[in-house]
């Protein structure tokens, strides 16, 4: 039995939309992780071809099952990101650089400079 094309194509796109209702309905809240992981968005997404590309050139040379090189070029994409924009977050000039707003502290003392 054979199903029309436009029948596949309608089951998709509500299986889509499922999703993302019960993604707005149970997850649009504030929360710590959101909180967190907000401000990060920007300079992570700058970096993580970086890191992408270090883990692959390190990873894919050896001799290891697929599975494990997905799993390792992906922890060393995380992590180099996470720990990179942890760096990023205390450092006043290279929050500037990756497009981050300083904090009211920094703004009061840069307001008084000026």
């Amino acid at each position: 039995m054979n199903t029309p094309a436009y029948l596949i194509v309608l089951e998709s796109q509500v299986w889509i939309f499922s999703v993302l209702a019960f993604g707005h309905k149970y997850l649009n809240r504030p929360g710590k992780a959101l909180r967190y992981l907000s401000p990060a968005a920007y300079p992570v997404y700058i970096l993580h071809m970086l890191f992408l590309y270090l883990g692959s050139t390190l990873i894919f040379p050896l001799a290891i099952p697929v599975q494990v090189q997905f799993i390792l070029v992906l922890l060393i994409t995380l992590s180099g990101c996470m720990l990179s924009y942890e760096i990023i977050k205390r450092v006043k000039w290279l929050r500037v650089l990756f497009g981050m707003k300083l904090n009211s502290a920094e703004k009061r003392i840069h307001d008084q400079d000026i």
